[in-house]
């Protein structure tokens, strides 16, 4: 029993600690933000204290509305929970290109192919595409070209056969057309 209430106590300590530790690191934010990414030094920081400012900057650059900076410090601090946030902001405010990039960066498939079926659902062929091509989905490849071939979308259905290397079907574009 008492062990117990001496490791919890130890593990809420540490949580305070990680806590003020945070916001120290919040506090010279306005440093490097100033100074910007590409000219900042962070050799001086341990791993996990590099990630926690770099976090922090992204952050402050979301607020402020500057999300591609925002996705550049998230990408070096390896933050796939962020870019996958800010994936979902983008794909629920229409930017599908955007959305479609941060979950690349962040390496999530699922979203990729959830997205990629919104999109063929709603008819946005190109969008589609991109989506299935990162994931190298050839089934929903080729179910994106035949959508196109019946809607007489030729150049993205001759761009969808091509690369899943499909000559039938690249042939069949070139009779249609």
């Amino acid at each position: 029993m008492v062990d117990e209430i001496v490791e919890h106590n130890e593990q809420f300590l540490a949580g305070e600690e990680a806590k003020r530790q945070l916001n120290s690191l919040k506090r010279i934010v306005p440093v490097p933000l100033e100074k910007g990414i590409d000219n900042l030094n962070l050799g001086m920081f341990d791993y996990q204290t590099k990630n926690q400012l770099l976090d922090a900057l992204g952050e402050e650059y979301e607020r402020k509305g500057d999300t591609e900076m925002a996705i550049k410090v998230y990408v070096l601090a390896g933050s796939r929970k962020k870019l996958q946030g800010l994936g979902k902001e983008y794909e629920n405010v229409g930017h599908i290109a955007k959305a479609i990039n941060c979950y690349r960066l962040a390496n999530d498939e699922s979203s990729l192919l959830a997205l990629g079926h919104k999109c063929l659902d709603d008819g946005r062929f190109k969008d589609a595409m991109s989506a299935f091509v990162l994931v190298n989905d050839v089934e929903a490849l080729r179910e994106v070209g035949e959508d196109c071939l019946r809607k007489e979308r030729w150049e993205i259905a001759t761009e969808i056969f091509k690369t899943i290397n499909d000559a039938e079907r690249l042939s069949s574009v070139g009779e249609a057309c």
